[in-house]
């Protein structure tokens, strides 16, 4: 008899580390300090801002209990912990009363009158008093209020009740979108409001120190702000989250456009939309855009169509071009089958020719695809090597074809860009 395997456990994929990492970061750095607790009041997790809010450190905070750091909050948590188990032996002791009939003749009647005045807030409930001819409501309520006004007392109480649990998720999300926003701006090169790393002065003293990176310096003295941006550390004080607004500050927005400015990419469209695409199984019509420029001598035009099909197997797409002139036909058929879309860049009648990009095409789920057009050897026919150099001056024409879901043979069009190229 051989032992069986062990499965090993599920391996993350790097996305998903890569998510989690991410995480970890942003709470560990956090302007707010957070806290985890066990079901023991014990501290489980606490974050940078935690350890210097307390002035602990965390292997410290880690060793402690809640009432350690607040003894009040801590009294409070076992008032109430005592209360439920209170509350549970009171059941416990209703129900073998309930299954042991026998018991109540054995019981001492002070016993029995204190498990009355435990059973007679679940009786209410259950509307066994009224069969006993008990009211347990206010004389000034007997006969003077209907069923359906109670009724609606009991829907407004329910309705209160999930406003607050309202109330307070949206606390968390705003919470936690200021905190996003508050990290990324220190992506972008954006620094305390309290400090000056970027020149200038500090735009508040909501808080003092040193900037994230060491350099730069704070303010020497800390005072309140009740108009705190993004980037500020206001909501320290009384008040709270209330102190911050939801926006970057302008000086800085313009250290935040700089610095995306110097690392990310600028792209403008190229060319010039002539017809949009028909509405496909994905409920928009695929689009085509050029980005790069239309110059021959950069050779850096790219075509991008996005909102293809991507249900089932996805699709199969592949870029038509054209001498032009530009013309529409409606629903053009192949094999017998109508498409769903419409092909605009020219038609055979008005003496455009057509290219078809066999040797670049799409298949996926992905419901986008890049493709480079290398202007120097373009596929064209009539004859071979039926490619062509595309010259200054000239116009040419672009439009995906591709396969949607349906019956087989269906097919449809993006929109479609002219571009005149240049040297």
């Amino acid at each position: 008899m051989t032992d069986k395997p062990t499965k090993s456990p599920a391996k993350l994929s790097p996305k998903a580390e890569e998510t989690i990492t991410r995480f970890e970061f942003t709470i560990q750095q956090s302007p707010e300090a957070v806290f985890w607790l066990d079901r023991h009041g014990r501290f489980s997790y606490v974050n940078n801002q935690a350890c210097v809010s307390l002035g602990y450190t965390q292997d410290e905070l880690l060793s402690l209990y809640l009432w350690d750091i607040d003894p009040d909050e801590g009294k409070k948590r076992l008032f109430e912990l005592r209360d439920l188990s209170k509350g549970a032996l009171a059941e416990m002791r209703a129900l073998l009363l309930e299954l042991r009939p026998a018991a109540l003749a054995e019981a001492e009647l002070p016993s029995l009158l204190q498990q009355l005045r435990n059973w007679l807030p679940r009786w209410q409930q259950l509307e066994v008093v009224s069969g006993l001819g008990i009211s347990l409501r206010p004389a000034e309520s007997d006969g003077s209020r209907t069923q359906r006004e109670l009724q609606l007392e009991d829907q407004l109480l329910v309705l209160r009740q999930e406003n607050e649990t309202l109330i307070e998720r949206l606390g968390v999300q705003e919470r936690l979108l200021r905190m996003v926003a508050h990290e990324l701006g220190h992506n972008f090169n954006a620094c305390h409001t309290h400090q000056t790393c970027n020149g200038g002065t500090p735009i508040d003293c909501c808080y003092t120190g040193a900037c994230c990176g060491g350099s730069g310096s704070g303010c020497s003295s800390a005072s309140s702000s009740s108009t705190g941006t993004v980037m500020s550390y206001c909501h320290l004080w009384p008040g709270g989250l209330s102190n911050i607004t939801t926006f970057f500050h302008p000086e800085i927005q313009d250290d935040m456009q700089t610095e995306a400015s110097a690392h990310l990419p600028v792209y403008t469209n190229v060319g010039t939309t002539i017809c949009l695409g028909v509405e496909n199984s994905t409920g928009a019509g695929a689009l085509l855009v050029g980005t790069g420029s239309c110059s021959i001598g950069s050779n850096d035009l790219m075509l991008t169509c996005s909102s293809l099909p991507t249900g089932g197997s996805g699709t199969t797409a592949m870029i038509l071009n054209s001498t032009g002139p530009a013309g529409v036909v409606a629903n053009p058929a192949a094999g017998g089958v109508a498409s769903d879309g419409m092909l605009c860049i020219g038609t055979a009648s008005n003496g455009a020719t057509f290219g078809r990009h066999i040797n670049d095409i799409y298949m996926g789920t992905a419901g986008t695809f890049t493709r480079a057009i290398d202007a120097t050897d373009l596929p064209h026919p009539p004859a071979p090597p039926y490619s062509v150099a595309i010259a200054s001056g000239e116009t040419w024409y672009f439009q995906v074809w591709y396969r949607d879901e349906g019956p087989a043979g269906r097919s449809n069009f993006s929109s479609a860009v002219s571009v005149t190229f240049g040297p």
